[in-house]
Order: structure tokens, then sequence, then C-alpha cells
């Protein structure tokens, strides 16, 4: 009896394994990127960032533009599908190929945000979430300062570069794009949190001098879809008062556009947003693309 029972069991695995074979053999991973670490110095933390590189670099002395990616670990797979995508066949593609860098987080709301502040889109208080909040200074130092230094000595890169962020991240890419020091040359601003600390980055842009702007290009996406709260129907009037006053400073297409997702909701826009964004920064026919 025993030995009919291990028989059976030899057999079981047997079929099994020639199943698995039948199924498929591994020929191949796909690899879509790579993750790094690094120690800051500006944030005295261990940061970690996840690259990927274009399709063609390895068979090319091309150089590529740079997209920093804010919540890298959230977006890096979709944003990557979609830029690969969008430069398929180069003469028809709407975007060169491009390297990607997508930022890990580990205090999100402290690294985005301009000022300590708990108050809430809604008014609310929201002390456990928001108290350690006000740290973008040193987070974009240590984006110009270490991680995009780090990038261009490792990879060949043609000096160009654009952030993009979503909601929280959105309002640090807007914060980078009023700095001076910034070298940033466009950014994506994916329905952001403008409203932050009763608007605080409106009030920043007054200080700001027009010639530092006119050379950037910004996109701003805002999603009007408030079936999931309808509290983000706050969210628009920051964000168009934001346009409104780089217009007034006659900053106008190509350097400045701002479109309007009606369908899409704070979570749905980033994909939209992304496509429409990078046709609007690369419009001009690749002009900053060296082959």
């Amino acid at each position: 009896m025993l030995t009919r029972k291990i028989i059976l069991v030899v057999l079981f695995i047997s079929i099994g394994f020639s199943s698995f074979k039948n199924f498929g053999q591994e020929v191949e991973k796909i690899q879509i990127g790579t993750k790094f670490k690094m120690h800051s110095k500006f944030l005295n933390e261990e940061r970690t960032y996840t690259v990927g590189l274009p399709k063609s670099y390895h068979t090319s002395l091309k150089e590529y533009p740079i997209l920093v990616l804010l919540d890298g670990d959230e977006h890096f797979i979709g944003v990557s599908g979609i830029v690969d995508q969008m430069n398929q066949g180069r003469s028809h593609g709407h975007i060169p190929e491009m390297i990607i860098v997508g930022i890990g987080n580990t205090d999100r709301t402290r690294d985005f945000t301009p000022t300590n502040s708990i108050t809430f889109l809604d008014g609310s208080n929201k002390y456990k979430y928001q108290k350690t909040s006000g740290g973008s200074a040193a987070f974009l130092k240590f984006l110009e300062k270490e991680l995009l230094v780090a990038i261009e000595k490792k990879y060949r890169t043609n000096s160009y570069k654009t952030l993009m962020g979503h909601s929280y991240g959105g309002l640090l890419a807007g914060l980078s794009y009023l700095s001076k020091e910034s070298t940033f040359d466009s950014y994506l601003t994916i329905d952001p949190s403008f409203w932050w600390d009763n608007q605080i980055i409106i009030k920043k842009m007054d200080a700001v001098k027009t010639e530092d702007l006119k050379g950037k290009k910004i996109y701003i996406s805002s999603a009007y879809s408030h079936k999931t709260w309808d509290k983000f129907v706050l969210n628009r009037k920051p964000q168009d008062l934001f346009f409104a006053k780089l217009q007034n400073r006659s900053i106008t297409s190509p350097n400045l556009k701002i479109q309007y997702f009606e369908e899409e909701d704070h979570w749905t826009v980033p994909a939209l947003s992304l496509y429409h964004g990078l046709k609007f920064i690369y419009q001009d026919s690749y002009a900053i693309e060296k082959e």
C-alpha cells in the first residue's frame, strides 16, 4: 500500500512538471528599471530611487532628457509604459526617449510642503497627518544638489530635465518652478495642491521676478469630477489663480498651459495628464534633443 502511494505521488509530480514545461519555458526577464539608494546629507537619511533607461541607451551614443517622478514607487511602472508608447517609431512619436528617475518616499508630507501647517483643504485639523510638514526646501536641495548631480554624472544626458508631481507632488513642482535656483527646464503639475496653507504658493509668486520664469515650461492639469470627495472642488480656484497670475506676467503658450479634465477625479487624472503634459512640453519638434 505504501509503495502504491509513493508511486502515485511520483506520478502526480511528474504529470504536474510535464504540464509546467508545456505551459512555457522562461526565456528572459523584462526589466524596466533598477533601484538604487543613496544617503542625503540635506535630509540626513537614506533615500531610494529607480532609474529606467531608454531602449536604445546601450546601442547608441545619444544623450537623453531626464524625467524625474515624485511618488516614484507609485508612478514608475505606469509612467514608463506611457513614455515608451509615446516615443514608438521615432519619426512618428510624440516625445523623445528619456531617462526616467522615480524617487521613493519616506515622509511625503514633510518633503513636498513649504510650511508647517495642520489645516487641510476643507479647513479641518490634520495634525497627525501634517505635523511634520514644511520640509520642501531641504528636499529640493536633495533633488538639485545630490540626486540630479549623481544621475548626470552616471548617465548620458542632454541636461534637459522635467519634474513631474501629483497632488502634494504638484505643489512641490510648482515651488521648484518658482525657484530661481532650480535647474529643471519644465514641470508637470498634476492636480497640484496649490491650496496649501492658505494658498501660500500664490503669495510666494509675488516675490519672484518674471524674467526668472520665462525660460521654463509649466503644464497644470486640473481634475473636476468630485464623486469620490466633493471638497476637491476647492482645489481648482488656487490652480486657476496660479495660472492667471502667470498670464498677467505675459507668460503664455508655448511655456504655459492649464488643462481641465471634467470627467476625471484626483486619482484618475495622472495618466491623462502625463500624456498631454509631455506632448505640450515636447511640441516644438524635439528642439532640445541631441542625436
